[in-house]
């Protein structure tokens, strides 16, 4: 987490996004395939609203960390 702090801190970017991409799927992952497709909806529309909440977002193995770049002669 250091190295993103410091690439946060250093260079003329803006942090968009920090997401939980998976959240706790991995825990319910063979239970997937059995689910119709209005459960499906809902599963998703469940973790779209969790995925980037900062108490939450931990439970997730993977992250995303989506950045805008800023103008190029702003670099220190």
């Amino acid at each position: 987490m250091n190295k993103i702090k410091y690439f946060y801190n250093h260079y003329n970017v803006e942090r968009l996004h920090f997401v939980g991409v998976d959240m706790l799927s991995y825990i319910f992952d063979d239970r997937f395939d059995k689910l119709n497709d209005v459960e499906f909806k809902l599963y998703i529309a469940f973790l779209e609203t969790i995925c980037e909440r900062e108490d939450l977002v931990g439970f997730s193995i993977h992250m995303l960390d989506i950045f805008r770049k800023g103008n190029e002669y702003d670099y220190e």
